[in-house]
């Protein structure tokens, strides 16, 4: 007996489904900020650039380094200088030395090699806002897929209802002898018809559902909340093009490369300047020849005479990743105003997609009534109320479509001004 509650036990929690978690978009996106892998890895990146920023001011600081050894000779070897014995050779024999190196002048290639790094931590974080706003964008567009499932089903639901009324009603009537057989058919299709839109309903809710999983980084089943977020007033074109140029983290990035790119020029042509170096050193030996302690200091200096145009080479190289970076800043600038351009269009064309899809409704409503009116007392047909039931159920589904996609237009606006974080996430809203 215990064996078998044990068993039943162990049943039930397999069985039992797993805890829903109940989501608003806020907290959607909230969460794909903290939790999102995509928005870690670009997070570590801004760490490893500023890390490497250290790296490269290290090569301006001092360098101290203690070297040691230790010999065994096969026999020792000394000599006698003025009655005392020195011993040149010890048969065991150990140094040690300690070395200061320090550059002193190096035609400006560390410097701005600083610079350079420090301009990388500014692509490294303005890639990271632009994984932000990419990462937001989909949240978001997942969510809403997510709620428009849910009143996909919800409509879906309402349809298979008047279907199967309108099949009793035929079969009713067939008994009766006012409809025939063909009636019975049309009604049965119409049902089976409005069954596989919500079967397509859920389907797309499992799919909207599992991509906002991978966005929030979640296990569990999520109920998503209708949104009621109300977004700022979308400026002109102008305006969103002027302040994008000011912000768009892409052409952040793009100005950063392009100055790392002028850096870099100007850093291999430095490679003609001399390179002067202080160098100092104290060492210790058990040897007593010459001495068994010294102390030296000397600057050296390094000048380029013939290199067989490697430094010409690398200027050019150089040069061209310039040319490169110049025009990829150009381009970003341009396919950045294009699609404000496009996504301003896209949202006028939602806009009016939402409002003729209700005045579809309205009159896909009044036509249903007035057909379902004259099908009950027969003087419409059961093709005519088909058609009805066809055209509402096709307005309620353009009705909630419109309604999600007039919302995930204005986001897709503000995505390609590259405001999207702030104008989601502030206060206001």
């Amino acid at each position: 007996m215990t064996r078998m509650l044990i068993v039943w036990f162990i049943l039930v929690l397999v069985a039992s489904p797993a805890a829903a978690a109940t989501v608003t978009l806020e907290q959607a996106l909230k969460r794909a900020l903290q939790a999102n892998p995509s928005i870690a890895r670009a997070q570590a990146d801004v760490e490893a650039a500023r890390a490497q920023r250290r790296l490269a001011r290290s090569a301006i600081l001092p360098r101290v380094d203690l070297e040691a050894s230790g010999t065994r000779n096969e026999r020792e070897i000394a000599f006698d200088l003025g009655g005392s014995t020195m011993a040149f050779q010890p048969r065991q024999d150990w140094s040690t030395r300690l070395v200061l190196r320090q550059p002193l002048y190096v035609g400006g290639r560390e410097f701005k090699a600083i610079r350079q790094t420090a301009l990388t931590i500014g692509v490294a974080e303005a890639a990271s806002d632009s994984t932000e706003e990419t990462i937001l964008l989909r949240t978001a567009s997942d969510y809403l897929s997510l709620v428009e499932a849910d009143a996909l089903i919800d409509v879906e639901h309402q349809n298979v209802d008047v279907s199967c009324a309108r099949r009793k009603q035929a079969e009713h009537m067939l008994k009766a002898g006012e409809f025939t057989k063909v009636d019975v058919l049309r009604a049965e299709a119409a049902q089976k018809a409005a069954e596989r839109q919500l079967a397509a309903a859920e389907q797309q809710r499992k799919e909207a559902e599992s991509h906002l999983r991978l966005d929030l980084a979640l296990d569990e089943e999520i109920i998503a909340v209708p949104p009621a977020f109300a977004l700022p007033p979308v400026p002109g074109i102008e305006e969103l093009t002027t302040a994008s140029f000011a912000s768009h983290p892409e052409l952040k990035r793009a100005a950063a490369s392009l100055d790392i790119a002028r850096l870099e020029t100007r850093k291999q042509h430095g490679a003609y300047l001399p390179i002067v170096m202080l160098n100092a050193a104290v060492t210790r030996q058990r040897a007593a020849f010459p001495s068994n302690e010294s102390r030296a200091v000397g600057v050296s200096l390094h000048v380029p005479i013939f290199d067989s145009g490697e430094i010409a080479s690398r200027i050019a190289v150089a040069g061209e990743h310039e040319k490169q970076a110049a025009a990829s800043a150009n381009e970003a600038r341009q396919a950045i105003r294009e699609e404000i351009v496009r996504s301003v269009a896209g949202l006028e064309t939602a806009r009016k997609s939402f409002e003729l899809a209700q005045e579809q409704l309205a009159a896909a409503e009044g036509q249903y009534q007035q057909i379902s009116s004259l099908y009950r007392s027969q003087e419409a047909t059961s093709l005519d109320i088909d058609t009805a039931e066809g055209a509402r159920a096709e307005a309620r589904r353009a009705v909630v479509i419109g309604s999600l996609q007039t919302k995930l237009a204005e986001l897709r606006v503000w995505f390609a001004a590259g405001s999207l974080k702030p104008t989601l996430l502030s206060k206001e809203h």
